[in-house]
């Protein structure tokens, strides 16, 4: 019956080019039975076999004993630059090692050749080994083997590994800060509306405000002092001497919004205009910001013209504007409280890493970005 069954699996299989595969586990078998393991050119299994397709996964061992050996492996270097190479396998089949001695390769086979010969590497290192030595398994990393030669940026820097910042300054990255703490409320089920107004809100970046027409770049300008008085009133710290410029339109500059004098009277409850002060500082733009909303809400239409802008004739404060000053200054719930646990990814002296990484990729380093730990928002950012 075997001897039928096997002469009709190979009457369908004739002159098919699976049959080739067929026939290749079929002696792997033999060698396998014959313990000719010297011979065996395959470890792992078929999940199914059929007429023109084949699904097959690497695994352990075959069944029993089969002694590890010393084989070696020859790659070209020149096979990985500039294309694309991907890398599958279950887990405990040495994916990581193998990339660590990829990335070793390539270092060996540039090092003391001319800058424009060399490559640069970038690794996402997602759970920090191959950054930092592992002690308690005899690990040395990429980095401690070729310290002139790799560079890490961390989250969190770690004892025994020299790094450099990799954090943002949400100051500077308002855009892309707001992005990150959308994030952050989100995963921790931060839903309320007001909350999610806030983080829905749109806010520019200071190469988009460049470009913008002086009436839009003020209502934009405006939006990232709102965005900033949430992260001064939550305690990211700042360096206001180095931000203070970033802010220029024709009526919102350095911390100050540029509010009308009449609205800024009403708002202070002054008759005279020497009476407002100066906003030249983050905390005094969250005083301002406090007064002319408490104004915007206890009068919401009593002043209307005071809260429409004399040129554009439209209302100064857009649904944006609102969601932003609502979340600053919140009728219930905590507002920029809520956000002060993500100061840790916050930094007001992180450098500009994306143009330094560029630079060294240029010279042929390898850069290495060590985000253990990082919440999974953190590393899609990076």
């Amino acid at each position: 019956m075997t001897t039928l069954m096997g002469l009709i699996d190979r009457s369908i299989y004739q002159d098919n080019p699976i049959s080739a595969l067929m026939s290749f586990i079929e002696q792997e078998k033999r060698h396998k039975n014959a313990r000719e393991v010297e011979k065996m050119r395959f470890i792992g299994y078929v999940l199914e076999l059929g007429f023109d397709s084949a699904k097959i996964i690497t695994s352990d061992q075959y069944e029993g004993d089969v002694p590890a050996s010393d084989i070696p492996v020859y790659v070209s270097m020149e096979d990985f630059k500039g294309r694309r190479t991907a890398m599958f396998g279950k887990t405990r089949l040495g994916k990581s090692n193998v990339v660590k001695l990829l990335a070793q390769g390539m270092i060996n086979a540039t090092n003391g050749l001319p800058v424009a010969q060399t490559v640069g590497q970038l690794i996402f290192d997602i759970n920090g080994e191959y950054a930092n030595d592992n002690p308690q398994d005899g690990n040395t990393s990429l980095r401690s083997s070729n310290e002139n030669r790799c560079i890490v940026y961390a989250l969190t820097p770690r004892e025994g590994t020299p790094s450099e910042v990799l954090r943002m300054n949400f100051y500077e990255y308002p855009s892309a800060g707001l992005r990150l703490l959308s994030s952050f409320l989100s995963t921790d089920k931060r839903n309320s509306i007001y909350i999610t107004s806030f983080t829905s809100s749109s806010i520019i970046d200071f190469d988009e405000l460049e470009l913008l027409e002086e009436g839009d770049k003020t209502r934009a300008a405006r939006k990232i002092l709102y965005y900033w008085a949430v992260l001064k009133k939550a305690g990211y710290s700042v360096d206001e001497g180095k931000i203070r410029s970033m802010v220029k339109s024709r009526n919102a500059t350095g911390f100050d919004p540029g509010f009308r004098e009449e609205l800024r009277m009403a708002a202070y409850g002054v008759a005279d205009p020497k009476m407002l002060p100066a906003v030249n500082s983050l905390d005094v733009l969250v005083e301002e910001l406090g007064k002319v909303n408490a104004f915007r809400l206890n009068h919401p239409k009593a002043n209307d013209k005071l809260f429409i802008s004399a040129s554009s004739k439209k209302p100064i404060f857009d649904s944006d504007d609102c969601a932003l000053l609502d979340f600053l200054f919140p009728k219930a719930g905590a507002g920029p409280d809520m956000i002060r646990k993500y100061r840790i990814y916050h930094d007001a002296r992180a450098i500009d890493f994306t143009t330094d990484i560029l630079k060294s990729l240029d010279e042929g380093k390898t850069v290495i970005l060590d985000l253990g730990n990082a919440q999974d928002a953190i590393r899609q950012y990076f």
